[in-house]
């Protein structure tokens, strides 16, 4: 190559405006072969502890996730009963402005056979955990119809009303990113939810209150849920958990 053209594209490649660098809030963290595993960063790892092996198990996945990064996969035994905490939980969160918006994401994989009772369910996150419950921000994994129907919603505490993402099909990745529209007021019913599945838009709630007072409370992840699943085995994996201030367009 000519030193002039070299001199050139050297040149347009130092003046080329650097891609933004995206920084998470929080941020579940194992590393790629799974070094900071079992806590990966957050606050408190497993609350329940003393239910580990007997009615649920995690298993690191080194580089299991697509992005490279390592997967942990949850698994139910039919023998389950009860409910209780499994999963990661960050703390001293910082507060929340009313009228900001924030995101969620996270990829998740079901793993077949996806038949289980009717009633078995998991919050894979709760935003604001232990704090003012009625303003809690919930995101349930659930079977919704007896033989394998199963969608994953996300609310505001558990008042009825939600955004869905489609039909999660059993041994392949999804990738979830929430949107999360505070109101402008504490009292203002302009908030909503934006869903996206594997970079898709595919679910939107308008006109609602949401308020961020108690979402400095605990952020979990993994989380909470029925050990019961209807005298069948229960399996997923999840990976690449973040909680941020900006939108990921490249999170598919």
């Amino acid at each position: 190559m000519r030193p002039r053209l070299l001199a050139s594209l050297l040149l347009l490649a130092a003046s080329a405006p650097a891609a933004a660098q995206m920084t998470p809030i929080r941020k579940l963290d194992c590393g790629p072969a799974g070094e900071r595993y079992p806590a990966c960063g957050a606050t408190i790892e497993a609350r329940g502890e003393r239910t580990r092996g007997q009615v649920w198990t995690r298993t690191l996945i080194p580089k299991g996730s697509p992005s490279g990064d390592a997967a942990v996969q949850f698994d139910f035994p039919a023998k389950g009963d009860g409910e209780g905490y499994f999963g990661w939980a960050f703390q001293d969160m910082p507060p929340v402005s009313q009228g900001a918006v924030r995101y969620l994401r996270f990829r998740v994989k079901p793993l077949s056979p996806m038949k289980t009772g009717l009633g078995w369910g998991v919050k894979l996150f709760i935003l604001g955990d232990a704090a003012v419950s009625e303003n809690r921000i919930i995101g349930t994994w659930r079977q919704w119809c007896d033989g394998g129907c199963y969608k994953f919603h996300v609310d505001r505490n558990i008042n009825g009303w939600e955004a869905d993402v489609t039909e999660p099909s059993p041994d392949k990745w999804h990738a979830i990113q929430i949107r999360i529209r505070s109101s402008s007021t504490a009292a203002a019913s302009d908030g909503g939810f934006d869903l996206y599945q594997n970079g898709k838009l595919v679910s939107k709630q308008n006109n609602r209150v949401i308020p961020t007072a108690g979402w400095e409370g605990t952020l979990g992840f993994g989380y909470y849920g029925t050990y019961g699943s209807g005298g069948e085995h229960v399996s997923y994996q999840v990976a690449d958990f973040e909680y941020d201030d900006e939108f990921d367009e490249t999170f598919r």
